[in-house]
C-alpha cells in the first residue's frame, strides 16, 4: 500500500520530539511516585522499556518520517504500541501512566494514510484497555480511565490532523506560487522570442518588398538609361521615349517605396486586375528588346491580396532576370485561372539557361512568399534551353 501523504508536509523535528518526550516522561516518571511495592525486576523493566519507548519515539519517528517506507512505519507503530502497553501494564495504569500511548495517536496521523491511521488508533485503544484490564484484574479501572483516554485521543487526532492539513495547504500554496513564478518567467521568455520572431518576420518581409519592388524598378530604370545613352547620338526620338519611360518608372518606384515603408500588405497597383498589371510589367521587357507572349487561361477574377502580390512580384522578378541575365530572344507568360481554388503562373524564356540556379535575394524572396501561402514553386533550367518558372498559389 502506497503512502498517500507527502513527506515534505509531515511535521517533524525538535518540536514534535519535545512534545513526545514531555508527555511520555511525565506519565512515565509519575509511576515511581505511586508504585511503592514494585519489585526490582519491575523497576528495571520499566526503566528499559521506558528508555526504549522514548528513544524510539524520537529517533525512530524521525527516521520513519525521512524514509517514507510504509512497511517500516507500520513496524514502528506495532513496536511502540506493544512497548507502551507494557509500560501501562507494569505501571498498573497509575498516575499519568495511562496517557503514555496518546502521542502515538498524533504520530499515526502524521505518518500513515487515513485508513491505517484509523486502524492504528483502534489498536492504541485496544492496547490501553487490555493492559489496564490485565494489570488490575478488573474492568472497573478501565471504565474509570477510558473516557479521559478517549477524549485525549480524539483531541490529539483532530489537532494533529488540523496541523497537518494546514501545513500541507501552506506547502501547496508555496508550490503553486513557485510554479506561477516559473510560468511567468517562461511567459516572459516566450514573449521575447515571439517579439524577436515577429521582428525577424517583418524585417524579411520588408527586405522582400524592397528587393522585389524597388529593386525591380531600379533595374528597369537603369536599363532604360543605358538604352537612352546608346541611341542618343543617332535617334533623339527614341532617346526621349526611353527617358520618359525611366521617369514614369521612377514615379512608380517612389509610390512602391512609400508603401513598403508603411508596411502595407498589397501593392498600390492592386486596384488593377492582375492580368493588367502583368501587361504593364511586360512593356518594360519588350522595350528592352525581348518580345513577350502573354496568355490568360480561364476567366480572370479577383483573388486574395497576398496571392495577387506574390504573383505580381514573381512576374517582376522573372522579367528582370530575363532582361538582365537570360540573353533571351523571346519569353512566354501565362496566367491560368482554370483550376478551381488555385491560380497558376507560368514564365518561360529561350535564353542561355544554366546548370545550376543560384539562389539570390529575388529567388529567396519569391520562395518565402509562396511558402507563406502554402503554395508550390518550381524553377528549372538547362544550358541552351532557357529557364522555366511555375508557381501555384491559392486564390
Amino acid at each position: 500500500m502506497m503512502d498517500t501523504r507527502q513527506t515534505s508536509t509531515e511535521p517533524s523535528g525538535s518540536g514534535v520530539n519535545i512534545v513526545f518526550a514531555l508527555v511520555v516522561m511525565s506519565s512515565y516518571f509519575s509511576i515511581f511516585g505511586v508504585l511503592q511495592t514494585a519489585s526490582m525486576l519491575d523497576i528495571w523493566l520499566l526503566v528499559i522499556a521506558g528508555t526504549v519507548y522514548i528513544l524510539m519515539g524520537i529517533y525512530g519517528f524521525d527516521y520513519c518520517t525521512k524514509s517514507g517506507n510504509q512497511s517500516l512505519r507500520i513496524g514502528y507503530f506495532a513496536f511502540q504500541i506493544g512497548t507502551g502497553a507494557l509500560l501501562i501494564y507494569l505501571g498498573k495504569g497509575t498516575g499519568f501512566n495511562s496517557v503514555v500511548l496518546l502521542p502515538l495517536a498524533g504520530q499515526a496521523v502524521i505518518l500513515l494514510p487515513n485508513n491505517l491511521t484509523n486502524l492504528t488508533n483502534l489498536s492504541i485503544l485496544l492496547a490501553f484497555v487490555s493492559s489496564i484490564a490485565f494489570s488490575n484484574g478488573t474492568w472497573s479501572a478501565v471504565w474509570s480511565d477510558l473516557p479521559l483516554f478517549l477524549v485525549g485521543q480524539a483531541l490529539i487526532v483532530v489537532f494533529t490532523q488540523t496541523t497537518v492539513e494546514e501545513k500541507r495547504s501552506r506547502a501547496e500554496v508555496e508550490r503553486l506560487a513557485k510554479e506561477l513564478k516559473t510560468a511567468n518567467q517562461q511567459l516572459r521568455e516566450y514573449a521575447l522570442k515571439v517579439e524577436e520572431l515577429a521582428i525577424s518576420k517583418e524585417r524579411n518581409r520588408l527586405a522582400r518588398e524592397i528587393h522585389d519592388g524597388l529593386g525591380h524598378y531600379l533595374t528597369t530604370i537603369h536599363m532604360q538609361l543605358q538604352a537612352a545613352r546608346a541611341v542618343m547620338p543617332k535617334d533623339p526620338e527614341r532617346t526621349q521615349e526611353a527617358m520618359e519611360t525611366a521617369q514614369r518608372l521612377t514615379e512608380k518606384a517612389l509610390v512602391d517605396v512609400r508603401n513598403s515603408v508603411a508596411a502595407l500588405r498589397s501593392s498600390p497597383e492592386q486596384s488593377l486586375p492582375l492580368s493588367e498589371q502583368v501587361r504593364e510589367a511586360i512593356k518594360t521587357c519588350e522595350m528592352a528588346g525581348v518580345p513577350v507572349q502573354f496568355n490568360v487561361l480561364g476567366s480572370p477574377h479577383p483573388i486574395q491580396a497576398q496571392s495577387h502580390l506574390t504573383l505580381y512580384r514573381a512576374v517582376q522578378e522573372g522579367i528582370s532576370n530575363i532582361c538582365k541575365h537570360a540573353k533571351a530572344t523571346r519569353a512566354w507568360i501565362t496566367l491560368d485561372y482554370q483550376n478551381p481554388g488555385k491560380i497558376r503562373l507560368f514564365i518561360r524564356d529561350d535564353g542561355v539557361g544554366a546548370d545550376q540556379l543560384e539562389g539570390g535575394f529575388g529567388l529567396m524572396g519569391m520562395r518565402e512568399r509562396v511558402k507563406l501561402l502554402n503554395g508550390n514553386i518550381n524553377l528549372s533550367s538547362s544550358p541552351g534551353e532557357g529557364t522555366t518558372l511555375e508557381i501555384v498559389v491559392p486564390e
